[in-house]
Parts: structure tokens; C-alpha cells; sequence
């Protein structure tokens, strides 16, 4: 299934947020669990400004 820490799996009661964060904490992870932490993170509905996808004719 992988090796430490990445063979950990999620609780039943833990949400994919926790996880990383714990992740984050082990040396081997670290720099993975922050980019995963930021990168999940962002909303996918989120737009600087809502004329980027206006279309105007």
C-alpha cells in the first residue's frame, strides 16, 4: 500500500484536510503535505473577477 507516511489511511471521522495537516508533521511528507494542503484549498468556483468568464458581444 505505499510506505510511511503515505500508508496511513484516512479515519472514518477525518476529513482529507486533517490528514495532510498530520501528514505535514512527518519529515518525509512535509514538503508534498503543504503543496497538497494549498492546492486542495482553493475553491473551484473562485474567480478574481467575474467578467474573466463573461463572454460580451
Amino acid at each position: 500500500m505505499g510506505h510511511f507516511p503515505f500508508s496511513t489511511s484516512l479515519a472514518d471521522d477525518q476529513i482529507p484536510l486533517e490528514w495532510w495537516t498530520v501528514l505535514k508533521l512527518a519529515p518525509q511528507a512535509e514538503t508534498f503535505a503543504i503543496l497538497a494542503i494549498k492546492l486542495f484549498s482553493v475553491v473551484s468556483t473562485s474567480m478574481a473577477d467575474e467578467r474573466t468568464s463573461s463572454v460580451q458581444y
